[in-house]
């Protein structure tokens, strides 16, 4: 197995785990917005915020996926 195949397998599981902890990590993000910035975000901003993490988390999935069948190419290390 190549090195860029398993940066790549890394890419897959990372996104995986970022849309399985998606409720976590937007409400973590929201309450360090508040707490750094003194913003008042609430129950709707952890919503969006959690709808953007699906995002980025297929992103990563997708890249992957694409370039593990080499349908892309990526640069590795």
């Amino acid at each position: 197995m190549k090195l860029n195949n398993i940066e790549n397998a890394i890419n897959i599981i990372l996104g995986i785990l970022i849309i399985l902890s998606r409720n976590y990590l937007s409400r973590k993000t929201i309450e360090s917005q508040n707490a750094l910035w003194g913003f008042s975000f609430g129950a709707r901003e952890i919503k969006a915020t959690g709808f953007v993490i699906i995002i980025v988390g297929l992103f990563s999935i997708v890249i992957g996926m694409l370039s593990i069948f080499e349908i892309i190419k990526t640069k590795g290390l």
